[in-house]
């Protein structure tokens, strides 16, 4: 590969078999010089592993990560498109096409409390888990979100989208996530589906979810902090409220896509209810205090 792996001079990424070798080190740095699409790969195979990495950060450098299948036959097991053992960031990198049958999802494997870092990526994941337990590992892990658009959709016995992991990690910022989601799990009479980790913060959180057993499905969208967001999520039904650890600032959502569900939805002076109209008006929505350009800080 050209480049010394410096951030000023970061390794280039010009074909597949450069991708497969991002193994320089944690302190190095890689930049995508070309659309990797796993449907013209012929070597490849659906059941081989993931790629092993080994960088500080993969500038995507508005390029495509697109159609990759991973089959996985074990439903015990990790089914990921990358595999680390410590901590990296992608950046300016778009995932299209990503398809992940069987096993437990997760899109970067780096295990259960390595945080992956991701500033401006558009990402596209289609799932059918199978992992059997409750405790599976979230699809994106420990995932820290900067101005990211996410859909995640499928099937899933019991999945979280992001997890919690010490301060301002398994978290969004400034994105949009959305969720076409069915969760199947014969066994499940009580089952809490987190759908974010430590904070939902200038973001928003739309699309669709059922659940064979929707009438004891306790459904909860952040496990510690949501601010300045909205929710417009279409739930077939729950058995408890769908909440947040803690609403600051203005949130809101939209309770005509909600109306099953208005019921179980808290009452906060930081939430408001609103019509789908309202929800679409950027001056009713700055006349509660709601910011409508995402991405600040907080």
């Amino acid at each position: 590969m050209r480049g010394t792996g410096i951030k000023t001079d970061p390794f280039i990424v010009e074909n597949y078999d450069d991708f497969c070798n991002m193994k320089g080190g944690n302190d190095k740095y890689y930049r995508l010089d070309t659309d990797i699409d796993f449907s013209l790969i012929d070597i490849r195979k659906p059941d081989d592993p993931p790629v092993s990495v080994i960088f500080k950060e993969l500038d995507g450098n508005n390029h495509t990560i697109s159609n990759y299948c991973r089959r996985e036959s074990n439903n015990e097991n990790v089914n990921s498109l990358f595999k680390s053992g410590s901590e990296f960031s992608l950046k300016n990198l778009n995932f299209s096409g990503i398809y992940f049958v069987g096993g437990n999802t997760q899109l970067c494997d780096t295990g259960n409390s390595i945080a992956v870092y991701y500033d401006s990526c558009r990402i596209e994941i289609k799932i059918a888990d199978t992992y059997p337990n409750l405790n599976s590992r979230p699809v994106f892990g420990v995932g820290v979100f900067k101005d990211c658009e996410i859909l995640v959709e499928g099937t899933s016995k019991y999945t979280k989208i992001l997890t919690e992991y010490a301060s301002l990690k398994g978290s969004f910022n400034g994105c949009l996530v959305k969720v076409n989601l069915h969760f199947d799990n014969p066994s499940s009479t009580s089952s809490a589906y987190p759908l974010c980790g430590t904070n939902f913060l200038y973001s928003g959180l739309v699309g669709k979810i059922t659940n064979s057993k929707s009438a004891n499905t306790n459904i909860k969208l952040v496990d510690k902090r949501c601010m300045f967001s909205y929710i417009a999520v279409d739930v077939d039904s729950i058995g408890s409220n769908f909440t947040a650890g803690s609403w600051e600032g203005v949130n809101f959502y939209d309770k005509e896509v909600m109306a099953n569900i208005v019921d179980k939805m808290p009452s906060n002076s930081h939430l408001f209810a609103l019509t789908t109209e309202q929800c679409k008006d950027a001056d009713y929505l700055q006349s509660i205090d709601f910011p409508c350009l995402w991405g600040e800080s907080v």
